[in-house]
Order: C-alpha cells, then sequence, then structure tokens
C-alpha cells in the first residue's frame, strides 16, 4: 500500500512538471513568433541609405548583427533568437563579409547604425 501511494505521489509531480512544461513551451513559442515579427518588420530597425554597406545586410543579418554590437557573444545570441550557434555564426560570417571588415567586434564602431 506504501509504495503505491508514493508512485501515485510521484505521477501526481509527473503531471504538474508536464503542465508546467507545456505552459512555458507555449510562452517560448510566442515569445518565437513576435521575435520573428520583429525581425521581419522593417519598422524595427533604422532605416540606411542605399549607398550604405549597412544596406547591404538582410533584416536578419542587422539584428544578429545589432545582438552582437550590444556585446553579445554568438551563444548569446543564437539563445536569444531560439536558433542554432551554426546559424549564428554563419549569419555573422555574412555580416562580416558584406561590412567588409574582419572582426566581430568592430560592429561596435558602428553601433549607432545597427541598434534597434
Amino acid at each position: 500500500m506504501l509504495a503505491f501511494e508514493a508512485l501515485e505521489g510521484a505521477l501526481r509531480c509527473l503531471k504538474d512538471d508536464i503542465a508546467r512544461t507545456e505552459r512555458r513551451c507555449q510562452e517560448v513559442r510566442r515569445a518565437y513568433r513576435q521575435l520573428i515579427e520583429v525581425a521581419a518588420s522593417d519598422a524595427e530597425l533604422p532605416r540606411v541609405e542605399p549607398d550604405s554597406r549597412l544596406y547591404r545586410l538582410t533584416h536578419r543579418e542587422r539584428l544578429v548583427a545589432a545582438l552582437a554590437a550590444d556585446g553579445r557573444t554568438n551563444a548569446q545570441v543564437a539563445a536569444e533568437l531560439h536558433v542554432t550557434l551554426h546559424t549564428v555564426k554563419s549569419q555573422m560570417r555574412s555580416v562580416l563579409r558584406k561590412l567588409e571588415i574582419d572582426s566581430r567586434w568592430q560592429i561596435d564602431r558602428s553601433r549607432h547604425l545597427i541598434v534597434m
């Protein structure tokens, strides 16, 4: 009888954990959808002139560059955007190539042009 009660208690805890996890997943999905909307929205990023190097960047690349300019590491950017580290590294390589700079830390020099 004691083992059965312990098993019932463990199942109740497991159900509570599952419910909390489902709520957290829903929150993450909502936040991710909002992030995607912001990244796709031109209104959230400053306007740049067509002859500017920043004009060469996609909206997503500008978002990644803005987060890098804010001092975030690639891993932090990946976590914040809910993408893989590989994706961020690829986007950063593209940003560096398009901006014709050698280091992600040089992005900070143009910070006033990139930040949201």
